[in-house]
């Protein structure tokens, strides 16, 4: 049974265009296929699975601003189960790519009080974090992630 609120979110999907509506499909769709990868496949695997799947469908058309794509994850992906920073950075730095701009994943740690380490993924565009964004902490990059992808 649907209630007012699950209705009003349908409601506004609905309104928006059908080229919109097609990126917040296909990042609730990639956000579960990695939520499954994670589990089965190595990291560089995942990331070479779903950048075949992303540009297998790729069109010729003017391409989604950064901010638009971080939106689709953002906005689908809180509806998800299993929200994880390391989902949503893959899923970004796949989309991005597709739209042609030089996305970059990173994954870093930082100290914690009552813990050893925190981690953390996120994806830059230009020296910028477009998804992933976290006031709360510094978080030292690992290594630079070495794209699956190009």
């Amino acid at each position: 049974k649907m209630r007012l609120p699950e209705l009003r979110r349908l409601a506004r999907f609905w309104r928006f265009s059908r080229r919109d509506q097609a990126l917040l499909v296909e990042a609730a769709w990639l956000q579960m296929v990695a939520r499954a990868g994670l589990f089965l496949l190595q990291l560089k695997t995942l990331q070479r699975l779903l950048a075949r799947l992303i540009f297998a469908h790729s069109l010729q058309r003017q391409p989604f601003s950064p901010w638009k794509v971080a939106h689709a994850i953002d906005a689908t992906g809180k509806y998800l189960p299993g929200k994880n920073c390391l989902i949503r950075a893959l899923v970004g730095e796949v989309l991005l790519r597709r739209e042609g701009y030089p996305a970059m994943l990173k994954i870093g740690v930082a100290k914690e009080e009552k813990r050893d380490l925190r981690a953390h993924a996120w994806v830059e565009l230009e020296g910028r974090v477009v998804i992933g964004f976290s006031s709360k902490r510094q978080y030292m990059p690992l290594t630079a992630q070495e794209s699956q992808l190009t």
